[in-house]
């Protein structure tokens, strides 16, 4: 069963990735995130998979000029 849900999981990720409407990918996620907390289901867990990519570290700098 959990098998099944895994594989949920990972479809509606997938989905989310895929999608360039905003709302659609948030959606999406959301529904994953839901089902991977109700069943216990971590991020590594789906990741060691290689199905599911690991969410990816962004870093942006920004200089500010000016009072604040």
């Amino acid at each position: 069963m959990v098998d099944k849900i895994k594989d949920k999981i990972q479809k509606l990720l997938a989905k989310a990735e895929r999608t360039d409407n905003e709302h659609e990918r948030a959606t999406f996620a959301e529904a994953a995130e839901r089902l991977m907390v109700k069943w216990g289901i971590e991020a590594a867990e789906l990741e060691a998979t290689g199905e599911v990519k690991p969410e990816e570290i962004v870093e942006v700098r920004r200089v500010y000029r000016g009072d604040h």
